[in-house]
C-alpha cells in the first residue's frame, strides 16, 4: 500500500511547470500541462480525485507566434478507463468546430477561456488508472498547418466515497427561544434539496444524502418540536448516543433570519434554511464539516486545522455544478469569482471559503477539500498536497498533511439482543452566565456496542460519587468540544461507561477544580415500565398508530421514556422518539423501515436508573419503495441547447440507506428517451422545447420508484446534436 501511495502521490504532484517541459518547441504550439478538476484543485494537483464524481479536465496550450502570428486551435481529449474502454470527447461545449486562440504567454489559470475544458462521463470517473491524451490542432481554415501535438498523463481516481446525515424538520414553539427563532411549522423537506446538492457538489464524495429520521416524518404535520434551541441540542445528543456508531443528525429548521446562523456539537448540528441564492448550501456545508469532524472556523485558534489567511487561496479554482443557485449550467470558479462557462464572469469579487463566515460568494478552498478528506475518506491510503505561501508553490515545495482515519473509533454492532445490553449514562448541561451549570436529567441508557464519548479536554470534570462521597470515576471535558456562536448558550453531552458503577453511583457532579458547578442525586430503585399491546391486521402496521405504555416510579421521581424500533426482531434498535415525558406517541410506520419481524421497545429512566419493556411478540411491518429526488434540473429550469445538461439525482431507501448503485439509477426524457445511467450523467440528446425528465431508480429488492421535473431546453440546435459527436454522455450501465 505504501508503495501504491507514493505512486499515486508523484501522479497528483507533477505541476504545470513540469508538464511544460516536454516537446515545448517541436511545432507552432503544444499543451503545457492538464489540471484534473472535482470541486476544486490546488495549483500543483494535489487533491486526489474520488470515482463516480463530475470531473473536468483543463488542458493548457501555448504557441510559436514567430512566424505565423496567432493561433487559433481545436482539441480533443481520449480516455481510457481502467476497464480497457477509450472514447473521444470533445471540449465542454460540444461543438466540433470548436476553437480557442492561444499566445506565447500560454494559459492563464483563472481565464477560462484560453484553455480548453473536457467533461468526462459517468464511466470515465470509474474508480482505477486513466490514461488521459489530449490532442491540440490548428483549424480547417489554416493553410499549411503543422501538424497537432498530443500529450498524455495518467490520472489515478479512488474508489467512491459517499456521506450522508439523518435529518429531521423542527420548529420552535416558544418565543423565549435565546436566539430569538420565529415561532412557525417546519419548512417542507423539498426546501431543503438544494442544500444538499450543494453539499454533494463542494465535498470531496461521490456523493451526500440526508436521510430523514424514521418515525419522525419529514415535512408537517410531524415535526420534531422544541421550545428552544438547548432543547434541540439536548434532544439531538440523546438520540446520536442511541443511534448506530458514526451516525450524524442534522435538524433543519425553517429560520428565515436573513443571515448565516449555524450551529453544531458533537455529531450534529442545526441547518438554517436561507433561501438566499447566495447562501443556499453554504450553512449546511459548514455545519455538515463540523458533523463530519472538522470542528473549528478557518479563524478559530485550533490546531493543524484553519487556514492560515483564513480564507480560498489565490490560486484554487474548481467548477460550481450551480444545483445550489438553482440553474443548470456548468459554472467555473477561480480566485477573481465565478464564470459561465463561456467565460462570462456571473459573480465578481475574491471568493471566500465556506469555513471563514465571510460574505458571499462562498466557495470551498483546497486547504477545507483537504482536511474532509482526512475525515470522510475511511480506510483509503490518500494524501492531500497542500503549501501554505505562493513562493513555496512557486518553488514546488510541498507539505503533506496526515489526517487521523477514524476520529471516533467505536466497535461496530455485535448483533447482540437488547437482553444483553450494557449500560452508558448520558449527562448534558448548559453553561450559565455566572458560572454554575444546569444539567439536564441524567439517563442511563443500555447498548450492545461502546457508545462512550472520547474526552474532549480537561477544563471540566463529571464525577460519580458513592454514597459516601468518595469518587469512583470521573470523566474530563471541556465546555465547548467545537465551534459555538457567541449568541448562543455554550452546552455539553456527553456519554461514559456506567455497567461497573451503576450499582454504586448515588450522586453525579461537575467539577472545575474544586468548584462543584452542579450535582445531580441518582435513584436506588429501577423505575416500572409496561407496554400496552397493539393490534395489527394482516397487511402489517401502516399509517399513523398509537403507541402506549404505563410507567411510575416507587420515589415518585419523574421518568423520561424512549421508544425503540427494531427491523430484525431485535438484534439492533433505532431510536424513535428519546425524552418523552408523556406515555402515548403517535407512530407513522409509513416511515420505518419494512420487516416480517418487528418490534418496539420502550425505555424509562428516573435520572440514572432504568428499566425496559418490549412487545411479547414481532409483528409486520411493509417494505417501502425507495425515496427518489432530482436535483438538477431544478423543476421549470429553462435549459441552454448549446451546452451539455447536467442531470443529478439521489435516491435512499428505509431498508438500505442511501443507493450507492450507479446502475441502479436511469433517465430518460418523454421526447429523447434514454438519457443515461448513473447518480449523474451530462447529456446533449435534449432537442428544443419542452421535456419532462424522469429518474427511476431500483433498490436491493428489485423495487423501482421515479421522480420528475419540467423543463424548457431552448436555442439553435449545433452539428453535435445532430449526432456528430463521437462520444455522447449518455452513459451505459456499469
Amino acid at each position: 500500500m505504501g508503495n501504491l501511495r507514493r505512486r499515486i502521490t508523484s501522479l497528483m504532484l507533477v505541476s504545470a511547470a513540469v508538464l511544460a517541459a516536454g516537446c515545448r518547441k517541436t511545432t507552432d504550439y503544444w499543451i503545457t500541462g492538464m489540471d484534473v478538476v472535482q470541486g476544486v484543485q490546488n495549483p500543483v494537483s494535489g487533491i486526489p480525485l474520488v470515482g463516480y464524481k463530475p470531473t473536468f479536465v483543463r488542458v493548457y496550450v501555448q504557441s510559436n507566434e514567430a512566424n505565423h502570428g496567432p493561433w487559433r486551435v481545436s482539441g480533443r481529449l481520449v480516455v481510457k478507463n481502467p476497464s480497457g474502454t477509450q472514447v473521444e470527447l470533445m471540449p465542454s461545449t460540444f461543438d466540433p468546430n470548436s476553437s480557442i486562440p492561444v499566445s506565447p504567454s500560454g494559459s492563464h489559470r483563472d481565464q477560462w477561456g484560453d484553455s480548453f475544458t473536457f467533461w468526462l462521463n459517468y464511466l470515465e470517473t470509474a474508480p482505477g488508472m486513466h490514461q488521459l491524451t489530449a490532442r491540440i490542432f490548428a483549424g480547417s481554415d489554416v493553410p499549411n498547418p503543422p501538424a497537432e501535438h498530443t500529450f498524455s498523463r495518467q490520472q489515478f481516481i479512488f474508489p467512491a466515497v459517499r456521506d450522508s446525515v439523518y435529518g429531521v424538520v423542527w420548529a420552535v414553539t416558544n418565543m423565549n427561544d435565546p436566539f430569538k427563532a420565529p415561532v412557525g411549522p417546519p419548512a417542507p423537506w423539498s426546501d431543503y434539496s438544494a442544500h444538499r446538492a450543494f453539499v454533494e457538489n463542494v465535498f470531496p464524495v461521490s456523493g451526500f444524502t440526508v436521510v430523514p429520521v424514521p418515525g419522525i416524518g419529514k415535512v408537517a404535520p410531524n415535526p420534531q418540536p422544541f421550545g428552544n434551541l438547548t432543547d434541540s441540542r439536548t434532544w439531538a445528543a440523546k438520540m446520536v448516543a442511541s443511534l448506530p456508531s458514526g451516525s450524524k443528525i442534522n435538524l433543519l429548521d425553517n429560520w428565515d433570519t436573513g443571515g448565516l446562523h449555524g450551529y453544531s456539537d458533537g455529531a450534529y448540528s442545526e441547518e438554517q434554511n436561507a433561501r438566499d441564492g447566495n447562501r443556499v448550501g453554504k450553512t449546511m456545508a459548514q455545519e455538515v464539516s463540523h458533523s463530519d469532524g472538522l470542528p473549528c472556523h478557518t479563524f478559530d485558534p485550533c490546531d493543524a486545522y484553519p487556514h492560515p489567511n483564513g480564507h480560498i487561496d489565490s490560486m484554487d479554482f474548481g467548477f460550481n455544478l450551480s444545483a445550489d443557485l438553482g440553474r443548470s449550467d456548468v459554472h467555473l470558479v477561480s480566485f477573481s469569482g465565478e464564470r459561465s462557462i463561456d467565460d462570462k464572469q456571473t459573480v465578481a469579487g475574491p471568493l471566500s471559503d465556506i469555513m471563514s463566515y465571510n460574505l458571499p460568494p462562498i466557495w470551498i478552498s483546497s486547504y477545507t477539500t483537504c482536511q474532509l478528506i482526512g475525515v470522510i475518506w475511511k480506510n483509503q491510503d490518500a494524501d492531500c498536497t497542500f503549501t501554505n505561501s505562493r513562493e513555496e508553490k512557486e518553488a514546488k515545495a510541498t507539505e503533506k498533511i496526515k489526517f487521523p482515519r477514524d476520529r471516533v473509533a467505536r466497535p461496530t454492532s455485535t448483533g447482540a439482543r437488547y437482553d444483553h445490553d450494557r449500560a452508558f449514562l448520558f449527562a448534558a448541561g448548559v453553561f450559565e452566565p455566572e458560572g454554575r451549570v444546569r444539567l439536564a436529567d441524567l439517563e442511563m441508557i443500555p447498548s450492545a456496542t461502546d457508545i462512550s464519548t472520547p474526552s474532549t479536554g480537561k477544563d471540566f470534570k463529571l464525577q460519580l460519587l458513592d454514597a459516601g462521597g468518595a469518587m469512583l470515576v470521573e470523566f474530563p471535558f471541556a465546555s465547548h468540544p467545537v465551534h459555538q456562536e457567541n449568541s448562543e448558550p455554550i452546552t455539553f453531552s456527553m456519554v461514559v461507561p456506567f455497567e461497573e458503577q451503576k450499582e454504586k453511583t448515588a450522586k453525579v457532579v461537575v467539577r472545575k477544580g474544586d468548584a462543584i458547578l452542579a450535582e445531580q442525586t441518582v435513584p436506588r430503585a429501577d423505575p416500572r415500565v409496561a407496554m400496552l399491546p397493539l393490534s395489527a391486521s394482516g397487511a402489517g402496521l401502516t399509517g399513523r398508530q398509537s403507541v402506549a405504555w404505563t410507567g411510575s416510579d416507587p420515589g415518585g421521581r419523574s421518568i423520561q421514556y424512549s421508544l425503540l424500533y427494531s427491523a430484525n426482531d431485535g438484534k439492533t434498535w433505532w431510536p424513535l422518539h428519546v425524552g418523552l415525558k408523556q406515555t402515548r406517541v403517535e407512530v407513522d410506520f409509513d416511515t420505518l423501515p419494512g420487516s416480517e419481524k418487528a418490534l418496539l421497545r420502550v425505555r424509562a429512566s428516573n435520572g440514572g436508573r432504568s428499566a425496559e419493556a418490549v412487545l411479547p411478540a414481532p409483528v409486520r411491518v411493509p417494505r417501502k419503495l425507495p425515496q427518489v429526488s432530482i436535483g438538477q434540473p431544478t423543476e421549470g429550469a429553462t435549459l441552454d441547447s448549446r451546452l451539455p445538461q447536467l442531470l443529478r439525482g439521489d435516491a435512499f431507501s428505509l431498508e438500505d440507506g442511501p443507493l450507492a448503485d450507479g446502475g441502479s439509477f436511469a433517465w430518460t426524457s418523454d421526447r429523447a428517451g434514454e438519457l443515461g445511467n448513473g447518480h449523474w450523467t451530462a447529456t446533449r440528446k435534449l432537442m428544443s422545447g419542452p421535456h419532462t425528465i424522469t429518474l427511476t431508480v431500483r433498490d436491493a429488492a428489485g423495487q423501482t420508484a421515479t421522480s420528475s421535473v419540467h423543463v424548457t431546453v431552448r436555442g439553435a440546435e449545433t452539428a453535435s446534436s445532430q449526432g456528430v459527436q463521437k462520444a455522447p454522455f449518455s452513459s451505459p450501465r456499469p
